[in-house]
């Protein structure tokens, strides 16, 4: 049996971090868009090289993205679809609709911190190497499948978001 989630792990507090760093929204929200990345699984990725010294191999993200699709499906990207669909409503400016909106946008999160939670109960254990912003780059490639401009501002943030 799997130890219970915790949800306020190193991992979390890292994405937290991170995600606040000038551009790193930005650049995690175009890749989402762009490439339909799951941006804490690249988070992830970007954790373990910088973090925990872990090179992530293509198959280590695969089998990562495996652990958390089936919660991400149920909950995560349907809670992100009627976020986005209140958002273009003609009614947004309505009080009401609004305040729903950013309930729902509350449990959104809510429902990351979740998956994030999955993620650090998920971590490979695989030898660590040298940590840095060089690995965190990589491992997120290999996390996306691709390189993209965006990956190396990302591990750059890392490194000032410590």
């Amino acid at each position: 049996m799997e130890a219970p989630l915790d949800l306020e792990n190193a991992f979390w507090r890292f994405c937290l971090t991170l995600y606040a760093q000038p551009g790193v929204a930005r650049d995690c929200l175009a890749l989402q868009e762009r490439a339909a990345a799951d941006v804490l699984l690249l988070l992830c990725a970007a954790w373990l090289g910088m973090r925990r010294g872990v090179a992530l191999r293509p198959e280590d993200a695969a089998r990562l993205a495996m652990r958390v699709a089936p919660w991400r499906g149920a909950a995560v990207l349907p809670l992100r679809s009627v976020r986005r669909a209140l958002k273009a409503s003609p009614l947004l400016a309505e009080p009401p609709v609004a305040s729903l909106r950013a309930a729902v946008a509350e449990q959104e999160l809510r429902a990351e911190q979740v998956e994030a939670a999955l993620l650090f109960q998920a971590v490979p254990a695989m030898p660590a190497g040298e940590a840095g912003p060089a690995l965190a780059h990589a491992n997120m490639a290999a996390a996306l499948g691709q390189d993209a401009p965006e990956l190396a501002r990302i591990a750059a943030a890392a490194v000032s978001g410590r």
